[in-house]
């Protein structure tokens, strides 16, 4: 498949984040769990406290819910085959995704992507395609260098 080979992630960019998220106005995270059979690595429900970094709390709320499983790349992965096994992570629970949309939920996949240099990257219509089928945005966020 056309993309950046994540085997030498290093090398192409200095790191490569992939995560599913669900954004939602008011949605347990619990449901959101246990609906796509996922456990989460970031999570917080509209109306729960905001903390610092460091866990101080601050004086206001989340406005939303947010619920984040971060995937983790295997070694050889093209850039576009990260995306499709995100989709994979979905598979069988499309039904699960469809109803959450209906229900205002915001759902991405997130690729933050620290690049050394420049880079090209194809990103081919099957693999959007398929994320638009299951109803997911694909976030490219892309930071350059320090």
């Amino acid at each position: 498949m056309t993309g950046i080979d994540l085997t030498n992630a290093a090398e192409s960019f200095g790191s490569v984040e992939i995560s599913v998220r669900v954004w939602h106005p008011s949605e347990d995270p619990d449901n959101i769990s246990r609906v796509l059979g996922l456990a989460p690595t970031l999570s917080y429900r509209a109306g729960d406290p905001r903390r610092t970094s460091t866990g101080k709390q601050l004086n206001s709320v989340h406005r939303e819910t947010l619920w984040v499983h971060d995937l983790q790349i295997k070694s050889g992965l093209s850039l576009s085959d990260a995306i499709l096994e995100m989709n994979e992570l979905l598979v069988g629970h499309e039904n699960h995704v469809a109803e959450l949309k209906r229900r205002d939920a915001r759902i991405e996949f997130f690729l933050g992507i620290f690049i050394n240099g420049n880079q090209t990257q194809v990103l081919p219509s099957k693999v959007i395609q398929r994320c638009a089928d299951l109803g997911v945005d694909v976030v490219l966020n892309i930071y350059p260098a320090s």
